[in-house]
């Protein structure tokens, strides 16, 4: 048992490794992509102020994370943000990808996120999502 769980871990360490090196920027079909998803949103280009001084949707929550993700190339650059916008991305991701496809997902997509997302889900004190992704 404690091979295979070591096996797993040097599996996962050699595939965030992989994908770190070969991290690529986000394509033009990607980002076409989410300009057609978002469309509607990307119309309005309301200031984040005015967004968040409005009554929370589903929608307005959308448009801080387009608007943040086109701050930040979609994940490319989170030296763009500013701290709070980067906590709002990265765990935007992280339940985005997680809900999705579960933490096989956010590994195989977002490995480059793992230790920032940590990093978030620590200062925030979200204990139980630190720990579910410290111990996968």
């Amino acid at each position: 048992m404690k091979k295979i769980i070591i096996g797993l871990i040097v599996a996962f360490f050699f595939i965030g490794i992989y994908f770190y090196v070969t991290g690529q920027r986000a394509s033009v079909l990607e980002k076409e992509l989410a300009t057609d998803i978002f469309h509607e949103i990307q119309i309005s280009q309301k200031p984040l102020e005015d967004i968040l001084n409005q009554d929370m949707t589903q929608e307005s929550v959308d448009e801080v994370w387009l608007r943040i993700s086109e701050l930040c190339d979609y994940g490319y650059d989170l030296n763009q943000l500013n701290e709070y916008q980067k906590n709002f991305w990265l765990i935007s991701y992280f339940i985005g990808e997680t809900g999705n496809g579960g933490i096989e997902q956010f590994f195989y997509n977002g490995s480059e996120f793992i230790e920032p997302t940590l990093d978030t889900l620590h200062i925030l004190h979200l204990n139980d999502s630190y720990q579910y992704l410290k111990e996968a």
